[in-house]
């Protein structure tokens, strides 16, 4: 294992990986690098003939360090539990008191038997759900019927929607802003400012589209997407108060699944449905109006150097950040 200090290097090395989920693309480093580039580290299993490879995220609190994986770059899509092991293994001899990881990889026994042999167990509690959707864009797409009717709404709404190549200020703009009411209405964590959106946009494996209206010419939704080799994912969508009248997200979706069929992409990831009986049911409930098939990801995994920072770390997140367990 080797830590690399340079980003281009580093992103040099893994350009031909078969498998570079989104959160662990140029552009999500570069969204998250804006604020604090200093608190993200390169790691790599090997120079000379690298097979796994991340980024992650350096943290502090109180007295204690925290090294957080968002997933894991694979030069081939299958990895063997000894290289899992191996990798995760040398991760805890670096210098930190937690490590904790959120892979977007799908469940594999390779992976689990490989993160457990390297010591690596569930968290105390879980606070990213571990669930998705993949919908397969070779094959009709079927909808249920709160879906068939608001797009039938929105064929009656004039709506027209459009991948924009070079989105300039105000464009980005305008996604923040819509974005940033949809975090502060249904109260999630994450946010993102037009200057993170901006350079996330400059890798080309991100597209921004928006649904406008042809009478108003309005922005009425939108939605950042993350595309790679065949397959697609949902990273942020947004939409303004008008679109829940005209069914222009739904709409959105619909014509976003044409335009990646039209390019020849194989599965689109609906990127985390979240079943609970709390408020963010409603968008299990909007996802699943696609009837596509049910996958799970390899999710939370963590490493404590005392075995006690296991049950802190669940009072931080639950109590103290007031995130939801999932």
């Amino acid at each position: 294992m080797e830590i690399i200090s340079n980003k281009q290097k580093y992103f040099e090395l893994i350009k031909d990986f078969e498998y570079v989920p989104f959160n662990q693309s140029e552009g999500w480093y570069s969204f998250h690098a804006y604020k604090d580039p200093e608190r993200i580290i390169f790691i790599v299993d090997s120079i000379e003939n690298p097979t796994i490879a991340c980024f992650a995220h350096v943290k502090k609190f109180l007295w204690l360090k925290l090294l957080m994986i968002e997933g894991e770059c694979f030069h081939v899509d299958k990895i063997s539990h000894q290289k899992i092991r191996e990798f995760y293994s040398e991760i805890t001899t670096l210098n930190y008191d937690m490590i904790e990881i959120n892979s977007f990889h799908v469940y594999d026994h390779e992976y689990v038997i490989g993160i457990r042999q390297a010591g690596y167990l569930r968290p105390v509690g879980m606070f990213s759900t571990p669930n998705s959707i993949l919908v397969d864009l070779q094959k009709s797409i079927t909808y249920n019927r709160n879906w068939r009717r608001n797009l039938e709404t929105a064929q009656k709404s004039n709506l027209k929607f459009e991948i924009i190549p070079n989105p300039d200020e105000k464009e980005i703009e305008t996604f923040a802003k819509m974005y940033r009411n949809l975090t502060e209405d249904k109260k999630f964590s994450s946010m993102a400012t037009e200057k993170q959106i901006s350079v996330l946009l400059e890798d080309t494996n991100f597209s921004l589209g928006y649904v406008v209206g042809e009478q108003d010419c309005q922005i009425h939704s939108g939605i950042i997407f993350y595309k790679k080799r065949d397959y697609s994912v949902g990273v942020f969508a947004a939409k303004k108060e008008i679109a829940k009248k005209n069914g222009a997200t739904f709409f959105m979706y619909d014509e976003l699944f044409s335009y990646l069929r039209n390019h020849h992409f194989s599965y689109f990831d609906m990127a985390k449905i979240t079943p609970s009986t709390h408020s963010k049911n409603n968008i299990f409930l909007f996802k699943n109006g696609i009837k596509g098939r049910y996958v799970l990801y390899a999710g939370e995994w963590a490493w404590y150097k005392n075995s006690l920072y296991r049950v802190l770390m669940y009072f931080v997140k639950k109590h103290l950040l007031k995130r939801i367990e999932v």
